[in-house]
């Protein structure tokens, strides 16, 4: 799985100006190429950690590649884990991990658009945003 980053042009064909619209650009891309088991580029990734009490997410997010690592075929795999974490979520102890990244301060600023793939997507009980659970 690549995650690719376009920038849109807001500029659009009007009766008095008939040119058309600038093709999308790429302005960030990442084909997550490395051996299986390593972690993210740092310098375009950083990790989210803790309990996201916002949206009652049931993981606590960690860094490194226990829950987000690489598969060694270009794809970034998130595990979310069924564990006793030793952590307090917003429910109580939580009982789940998981990875969640963010490329926020890491992009070229500016209109964005992501698009991106997985297969076998599976929820965990109700764990909002968990995917593949085992």
């Amino acid at each position: 799985m690549a995650v690719m980053v376009v920038a849109l042009s807001a500029t659009a064909a009007t009766a008095a100006s008939p040119e058309a619209p600038a093709e999308p650009r790429v302005t960030f891309e990442d084909h997550f190429d490395g051996p299986a088991g390593s972690g993210i580029d740092e310098s375009r990734w950083s990790y989210d950690t803790g309990d996201n009490v916002n949206n009652h997410e049931r993981q606590w997010y960690t860094s490194g590649t226990d829950n987000a690592a690489l598969d060694g075929n270009g794809n970034l795999v998130i595990t979310a884990k069924k564990e006793n974490t030793g952590q307090e979520c917003w429910y109580g102890p939580c009982e789940y991990t998981s990875a969640r990244l963010s490329s926020a301060g890491k992009v070229h600023p500016g209109p964005r658009s992501c698009r991106g793939a997985h297969e076998n997507a599976a929820r965990a009980g109700n764990v909002a945003g968990v995917l593949d659970a085992r």
